[in-house]
């Protein structure tokens, strides 16, 4: 893994993959793919947690806390703005931030959002991620790694041994899976799992942090790592 001369936390690609935004005490900051041109974008004390690009880089989705309080917030990258969305998040404890289903809508634990932060009338079955090409949706079930079919709710375990994984993301293409695996044995390894066969494997051979202690059955490691192509 290359080091990068910055330090911060919920790096975000965006869809270009020659930025990426990520959260240093509590704001927005944009950097260069290199690390470098390092520039911070907001100073709104909103208490910026993860990021998500939209698809056509114009808005990032960001869980905030304005107000002490789990919040969804959308910060325009062409005027500046940001809006919050909600006042009081249900299903902030999912284990996944919010992020994008579509272009115009927002996954909220199970919630589907507009761009208003209205609720749908139709739900996800499972909180998660949707891989990128919408047909599935990666789950945690008692600390293994699940695929869901969003339509019909069926489900496809692609794990199962005794080591609690957290925070699955989808490599761009759809057909890889990063994630954590805490094994009880006191660290957190990252780790990668093909879809198809479910073949996983080790991503760094040491590793990249300390194991919670007591173990809980999510391990909240999404601080720190996401794809890059």
């Amino acid at each position: 893994l290359q080091k990068l001369p910055i330090d911060g936390l919920y790096p975000a690609w965006s869809p270009d993959f020659r930025r990426f935004a990520f959260v240093r005490e509590g704001e927005w900051v944009v950097s260069s793919s290199s690390g470098q041109d390092v520039a911070q974008v907001t100073h709104a004390l909103r208490g910026f947690g993860p990021l998500q690009w939209r698809a056509d880089g114009n808005l990032i989705l960001a869980e905030c806390s304005p107000y002490g309080e789990h919040d969804v917030c959308l910060i325009d990258l062409v005027t500046g703005a940001i809006r919050n969305l909600t006042e009081e998040v249900a299903g902030a404890e999912s284990g996944f931030p919010p992020h994008w289903y579509r272009t115009d809508q927002i996954a909220l634990g199970t919630t589907l959002l507009d761009l208003d932060g209205a609720p749908l009338s139709v739900s996800l079955p499972n909180p998660g991620r949707v891989s990128p090409d919408g047909s599935q949706l990666v789950t945690l079930v008692d600390g293994q790694i699940v695929l869901v079919n969003p339509g019909d709710g069926s489900q496809t375990p692609l794990t199962d041994t005794d080591a609690v994984r957290d925070y699955p993301v989808w490599s761009p293409e759809g057909d890889i899976l990063v994630y954590t695996a805490a094994s009880g044995q006191g660290y957190l390894i990252l780790n990668a799992i093909e879809v198809a066969d479910g073949r996983a494997y080790r991503l760094v051979n040491d590793p990249i942090a300390a194991e919670p202690t007591p173990l809980q059955g999510q391990v909240q490691t999404h601080l720190g790592y996401n794809w890059a192509p």
